[in-house]
């Protein structure tokens, strides 16, 4: 069965919901830095690993900044043997052209589907969806896919309000989620759940988080 996947507003803080520890525990979580290349990767990384290190996690930090990275067989052998993964906050848009179509993604998404788990902060979380919310502007692009039919805006107190209204506007049909820093959006099997600040739309308008489990 596939492992969870945590979406979480920002890279983790004291307010992170406690509830993303315990989906981790037992797991060797890979951290990568990928979405925060242009923006101290090293220092992003850290942050992440001294939250999973102060929960007792264990872990380990690949730095994948380019797509040389992401095909590099030893950075793809890693990835195999994972019990989770961890895309930092950062740039989706940086990160996605690392990523897509790369061996590095599919060893990640078979490990997904064996049971690894994958958490995405931020720019990290937007990642993640297709269609993915376009930072640039407030539009809608193509993302990884790993969740489709879905948007998500992370840390989204950081958005200009137009921008927002923009994405839920334009994405229809589309439930976009927004992820506040302090919150997190779960999926666990077929179970969709919410902590901290997260808000569901569909059409423009407030929805319950029920309907994405028809994503």
């Amino acid at each position: 069965m596939a492992g969870p996947v945590i979406l979480l507003g920002a890279d983790p803080s004291p307010t992170t919901p406690a509830a993303v520890a315990g989906l981790l525990t037992g797991r060797t979580i890979v951290v990568l830095p990928t979405p925060a290349a242009f923006v101290h990767p090293a220092r992003a990384a850290g942050r992440v690993a001294d939250w999973l290190a102060g929960r007792g996690l264990a872990h380990l930090e690949l730095m994948v900044l380019n797509r040389r990275d992401a095909s590099d067989p030893a950075i793809v052998e890693v990835a195999r043997g994972a019990g989770g993964f961890w895309l930092t906050d950062g740039t989706a848009m940086h990160a996605r052209s690392v990523l897509k179509e790369t061996p590095l993604w599919e060893a990640m998404c078979v490990a997904h589907g064996e049971g690894a788990a994958i958490v995405g902060a931020g720019g990290g979380a937007m990642l993640l969806t297709d269609p993915m919310a376009d930072e640039r502007g407030g539009g809608l692009t193509l993302g990884l896919g790993l969740l489709s039919r879905m948007a998500v805006v992370a840390g989204h107190g950081n958005w200009p309000v137009h921008m927002v209204r923009r994405i839920r506007d334009l994405a229809g049909e589309v439930p976009v989620v927004t992820v506040g820093d302090d919150g997190a959006v779960v999926l666990d099997g077929d179970r969709w759940s919410s902590h901290g600040s997260v808000e569901v739309h569909q059409r423009g308008t407030a929805a319950a988080l029920s309907v994405l489990e028809s994503r």
